[in-house]
């Protein structure tokens, strides 16, 4: 049996994160966990967004993520991951199910599209988008990635990023 994967996908809003995290995902035949989901949901049962509850969600995530883990099953993560202490979330829940993480970020450069994306997104039930000012201030916040951490260009078709994770975690390998 293959040994199981954590699947990272990290970068501001709009830059493309959940639609590869989906794609990636259906791919890989495993579970999406995406933490604007899990705060969204939250939100709804009456957490107050100023009581911390987006390291909640986290949290929350994190443990669905570490159970499909230890049971020899994939998890694909996405969240915005922008400062070390959020990644070191992602970090401890690969080490305590003793895989791989896989760690990408993804990114759009081209200012006037991400922004087009950003302004046009639907919000999920109880959530909100975030304005493009705000995504301008995160990216002010943003800790960059290290080098070796690949970076997915979100002008690229969804298939080919896909394809270019799949080719990262060289599934033939750990079969």
């Amino acid at each position: 049996m293959p040994a199981s994967v954590l699947v990272v996908f990290s970068g501001l809003p709009g830059a493309g994160k959940t639609t590869l995290a989906t794609a990636t995902a259906a791919a890989l035949g495993c579970t999406h966990l995406s933490v604007d989901v899990a705060e969204a949901a939250m939100w709804r049962c009456g957490v107050d967004r100023a009581a911390g509850s987006g390291i909640a969600a986290y949290e929350v995530a994190a443990a669905v993520a570490e159970v499909q883990l230890t049971a020899g099953r994939d998890a694909v993560v996405d969240a915005v991951n922008a400062v070390p202490e959020a990644r070191a979330t992602w970090a401890r829940i690969g080490a305590a199910a003793g895989v791989e993480v896989a760690w990408f970020e993804c990114f759009l450069d081209d200012l006037a599209l991400h922004r087009a994306r950003v302004e046009g997104r639907s919000p999920l039930p109880g959530f909100y988008n975030p304005t493009w000012a705000e995504v301008q201030a995160r990216r002010e916040e943003y800790v960059s990635w290290p080098a070796d951490v690949p970076r997915l260009d979100a002008t690229e078709p969804v298939e080919a990023l896909v394809g270019k994770v799949l080719g990262h975690l060289d599934r033939s390998a750990r079969a």
